[in-house]
């Protein structure tokens, strides 16, 4: 999931800054994101997971607020699928419990999260095929 989200701070800082600055945060988001879960597992600290967690999100958000400078992902669609993801990950257990144990929030939260692929891929058809994809008049 931090692989996955360093692509995320990517694109958002390349599609709202630069490609320079989209590859350096991804650059930047590939080595402390895997670095915060070896601290949470050897050091006990869920602190800097959380911090590139929340943090990250609070980073796509504000650089949403920046005029697109080209075509990218459907961000709503991605951050809704980040939110849903957050949403299960808290429920894990009581999700778990009201499916009579069949499926867990864990399980869940993967799923959703495997949805904000759909809206990179989206985003990548509009550009290549945006004339085919748009309602007809």
């Amino acid at each position: 999931m931090v692989v996955t989200f360093a692509g995320v701070l990517g694109m958002a800082a390349a599609q709202r800054v630069s490609e320079r600055a989209g590859f350096g945060l991804l650059a930047t988001s590939l080595r402390l994101g895997p670095l915060s879960v070896v601290v949470w597992l050897f050091g006990g600290s869920v602190t800097p997971y959380a911090v590139m967690q929340f943090g990250g999100l609070a980073l796509v958000l504000a650089l949403l607020r920046a005029p697109a400078r080209g075509p990218g992902p459907d961000w709503t669609w991605l951050v809704v699928a980040y939110a849903l993801s957050k949403l299960f990950e808290f429920a894990d257990a009581q999700i778990f419990e009201w499916s009579g144990q069949l499926v867990s929030g864990h399980t869940l939260k993967h799923l959703s999260a495997a949805m904000a692929a759909l809206a990179v891929m989206r985003g990548l058809a509009r550009q290549r095929f945006g004339r085919w994809l748009r309602p007809s008049m």
